[in-house]
């Protein structure tokens, strides 16, 4: 059964004060919420003084988009998320840092847990924390897996390796790998892995072909479980342009927010009949974050 979360007043709060750059406007689009709800939550703070007043709205120009002119816009976004993304390959750095943030205990359970319950073994690709959090959890509840720990980060991957290597002499299986997990997933034939986790900190957009590949080329054995992490918003994209992309039909009638939508819908769209979704589930770390589990089942 699919599942999401709702986010709670506690967070929604904690998110106003991480961000008071933001408008309420520019806020609510983020988290995917109801203006209103993000407005009576920033007035709770301001009048306990923990916050100042700002503005509730961002006003926008009324424009009429033709198709190239969308198409033109879709361009453009994605040119600035390739040059981003392309960017912190070249620097080499890994810029998450919040390994013990909120609610992502409870994603790491609900991967550990399909995991566990497919009752298959095999070799694991991951991009574990530099604690190996996530495989060490695995590895206590159905020891079998042999975890092949990805990192591009030479500082971050070093650390990595030093404690797997002190976990290597626990019984911990498994091995390293200094590149992209895109290395591990390109040119693998059907059946290569028993899991893939894939703990990324980008967006859905940066990591899709990855994502595709493994689904349309079933790296994973049979019940093996794939299970992903992204940032949850899709921003600076319109929706003819999600469209475009193949991450969102345009429905008048879906009260959800854009990024629910194209998210449930490009997955929707690439599982096909060998694989079949588990659960969304939807978090807030210090970002909004979306949680995907993917089981083949043919």
């Amino acid at each position: 059964m699919l599942q999401t979360q709702t986010i709670t007043k506690a967070e929604i709060k904690e998110f106003i004060l991480n961000n008071r750059d933001k408008s309420i406007q520019e806020i609510a689009d983020i988290l995917g919420l109801p203006m209103a709800s993000v407005r009576a939550n920033h007035a709770w703070l301001v009048r306990d003084k923990i916050i100042e007043r700002v503005a509730t709205t961002t006003t926008k120009k009324a424009t009429s988009t033709t198709l190239k002119e969308s198409v033109d816009k879709f361009n453009k976004s994605i040119k600035k998320v390739d040059s981003l993304y392309e960017k912190i390959k070249k620097e080499g750095k890994n810029t998450y840092q919040n390994h013990n943030g909120l609610k992502k205990q409870d994603a790491r359970n609900r991967m550990v847990k399909s995991v566990v319950d497919s009752g298959v073994f095999g070799i694991v690709p991951c991009l574990p924390n530099t604690d190996w959090t996530i495989e060490k959890m695995i590895d206590n509840q159905a020891k079998g897996n042999s975890f092949l720990g990805v990192e591009r980060d030479l500082p971050t991957y070093k650390t990595m390796k030093s404690n797997f290597r002190k976990l290597k002499k626990q019984g911990f299986l498994g091995s390293t790998l200094h590149g992209d997990i895109s290395n591990v997933i390109y040119g693998k034939n059907e059946g290569s892995y028993g899991h893939l986790i894939l703990d990324y900190c980008g967006n859905l957009v940066t990591i899709k072909k990855e994502v595709e590949y493994a689904i349309q080329n079933n790296v994973l054995a049979v019940n093996g479980v794939m299970a992903i992490t992204f940032s949850k918003p899709i921003r600076g994209i319109d929706n003819e342009s999600l469209k475009l992309l193949g991450l969102a039909p345009i429905n008048n009638t879906d009260t959800r927010c854009a990024s629910d939508r194209a998210i449930e819908a490009y997955f929707n769209k690439v599982t096909g009949f060998t694989h079949q979704i588990e659960e969304f589930f939807y978090y807030m770390d210090t970002y909004p974050m979306t949680l995907v589990i993917i089981k083949r089942v043919k």
